[in-house]
């Protein structure tokens, strides 16, 4: 997403570290597999765990990132 403004470095940053926590996609998915028994209970955990992290992480890095700017 980033890649639409080239002149812009600072700018893919920006969307690039704000795209973080878009992890509610892949908890869709990942709790398609843990219904079907593709996806183990332990790697479902994972996921959760990861998504949770980035969704905390993300808005103080964007404020860094802005203060930044």
């Amino acid at each position: 997403a980033g890649w639409a403004a080239p002149w812009m470095p600072f700018r893919k940053l920006v969307v690039g570290v704000g795209m973080v926590p878009r992890g509610e996609v892949g908890l869709i998915f990942a709790d398609i597999g843990r219904r079907s028994g593709v996806l183990p209970e332990e790697v479902f955990g994972a996921v959760l765990l990861m998504v949770m992290a980035t969704t905390f992480v993300a808005p103080p890095a964007l404020k860094a990132l802005f203060a930044r700017e």
